[in-house]
């Protein structure tokens, strides 16, 4: 009985025990801009037609007030005014938002009597925790996993506050755009730049040159998408887009 009081107040004193973290997805969004059927003008070197595919999540909160310095044990509550975080997991009692690249790992001990010190990886997670039961309670934390054993830290913090938005992830290491450029006419043609871009979008990966001639069709296509050229001089095109890329 008394083995069993001590290790019910341990994982009092921790807050949870070992918390069951729950799991919550980015979602995969495709865009395409402008609108479709929509009539456009740009000037050369512009887009006239984006496709981005990127991971998304709706419900995320962006940091609006916060202390100078905040520590939650003896960890420094990393993100500024400004910073979005998507919903990632969640426990019986809260939601929690954090960037799952940012989760620090590093290397932890476990001790046993019968095995001694055991060393094991440790996961440190640092988010903003929001309270299912009130919605007013909105907490930094951090959550450890060692091993089958870890511990939720949320902590009141005074100046601190959120508001609701939502989150895109374009340093993500599977997005994708796609985007035609206008590149200016020479006498009734047009040219028209396609590039790609891949993973964090830093530079292109993939450009091709295109040249529509104008006195065979108005209409013009490439991979799937249709553009009415209305109509295009040395600087500007005026155009609707009839159909997005596939």
């Amino acid at each position: 009985m008394k083995k069993i009081t001590t290790l019910l107040f341990i994982c009092i004193f921790i807050s949870s025990c070992a918390p069951k973290l729950y799991d919550v997805p980015l979602v995969r969004r495709i865009q395409n801009n402008p609108e479709k059927n929509t009539i456009i003008v740009k000037e050369i070197g512009e887009s006239i037609l984006i496709k981005t595919e990127e991971d998304y999540q709706k419900e995320a909160v962006k940091i609006t007030k916060r202390p100078e310095n905040i520590r939650i044990n003896t960890v420094n509550f990393p993100y500024t005014l400004g910073t979005v975080l998507p919903l990632a997991s969640e426990t019986k009692g809260y939601f929690l938002y954090y960037d799952k690249k940012g989760i620090i790992e590093t290397d932890g001990y476990t001790y046993s009597k019968y095995t001694g010190y055991v060393k094991t990886e440790r996961k440190t997670i640092i988010g903003v925790a929001k309270s299912k039961k009130d919605i007013n309670e909105v907490l930094p934390f951090i959550a450890t996993q060692e091993g089958g054993f870890g511990g939720f830290y949320p902590k009141y913090v005074k100046d601190f506050e959120v508001e609701e938005t939502d989150y895109s992830d374009i340093n993500c290491d599977n997005c994708f755009k796609a985007e035609l450029v206008y590149n200016g006419k020479s006498k009734n043609q047009i040219k028209i730049i396609y590039r790609e871009y891949i993973e964090n979008m830093a530079r292109p990966a993939f450009t091709q040159e295109l040249q529509y001639d104008l006195s065979e069709s108005n209409i013009v296509g490439f991979k799937g998408a249709r553009i009415e050229i209305l109509e295009a001089t040395n600087t500007t095109i005026t155009y609707k887009i009839l159909n997005d890329f596939n």
